[in-house]
């Protein structure tokens, strides 16, 4: 439920971001990503920002004991080499990684002008480049990042980021650019690692469908229309669906590439017959 309050955030952040567009302003959004963002975050850095958050001496003590003493080498062939002390890196794999991150990237939003949105090393910085002054804005933001990253031991990588121009469209034709919208900013924010976090309950499903329908709804010159309608003209599926049909390909492939005939005890007879017409390897 938290992933989906952070989706319904970040959807706020966007439509501050198309209102800007709705009054004829260019807007830019920087796309960043950290490198090895969990692999480099300095324990040192880390552990002074926990004691600024105000957490009691006993949980940062715990904290410092889970962090310290761990230790790693490479096995090549037989050979190994000698252990050398992790100083660096929030443990991934565990439930306070991702919370010690976020704690390590609190302060990156510190002195920026522009709207920013933080989750884990996924960063967005935009704000309105339609004039010098938006554009010098949007600039400093970006050499504030840049030195948060080199002054806590961070580093982004450039291969990852990039800028995504969003200004009103002059098409005489609706919907395109809604698509175009939707697809890259809506989506990967409300499908990220959804078979893990998928919403069991109607009322979350719901919630997180209201995104994409409040999405969509924004597209100019299909005012009017219920959502059925807007995802029919728009070429899109609604978010159950898609899920859905995430489930299966991500079963399918463990089914035909990773568990092979072992895979059959984990579903019913009827259902591994039809995953393996489906992959072809039934044959009348």
């Amino acid at each position: 439920m938290n992933i989906i309050l952070h989706r319904l955030e970040v959807w706020k952040r966007l439509e501050t971001a198309q209102a800007s567009v709705d009054e004829g302003k260019a807007v830019d959004v920087a796309f960043l990503d950290f490198s090895k963002a969990f692999d480099t975050v300095p324990h040192s850095i880390l552990l002074d920002k926990l004691s600024s958050c105000e957490v009691s001496r006993y949980t940062a003590c715990w904290v410092k004991n889970w962090l310290k003493g761990r230790a790693q080498r490479v096995v090549v062939n037989g050979a190994t080499s000698g252990w050398q002390l992790v100083t660096s890196g929030a443990p991934q794999g565990s439930i306070l990684g991702p919370v010690l991150f976020n704690i390590f990237i609190n302060d990156l939003d510190a002195g920026v002008e522009g709207t920013i949105s933080k989750f884990a090393d996924d960063t967005k910085l935009g704000g309105a480049v339609d004039s010098l002054e938006g554009q010098e804005a949007l600039q400093r933001d970006l050499g504030r990042l840049e030195h948060w990253a080199i002054t806590n031991g961070m580093k982004f990588n450039k291969n990852k980021c990039g800028i995504l121009g969003w200004s009103k469209p002059r098409r005489k034709g609706p919907g395109g650019a809604g698509r175009q919208q939707a697809q890259p900013l809506v989506r990967p924010h409300l499908e990220y690692c959804v078979q893990f976090w998928a919403p069991p309950f109607k009322k979350d499903v719901k919630v997180l469908e209201c995104v994409q329908r409040r999405a969509i709804k924004l597209v100019k010159g299909l005012e009017g229309m219920s959502y059925e309608e807007l995802l029919r003209t728009l070429g899109l599926s609604g978010l159950e669906k898609r899920r859905l049909r995430g489930h299966l390909i991500a079963r399918y492939s463990f089914l035909r590439r990773g568990s092979g005939e072992g895979g059959a005890d984990l579903f019913s007879k009827d259902m591994w017959e039809w995953f393996k017409a489906a992959s072809g390897e039934v044959r009348t």
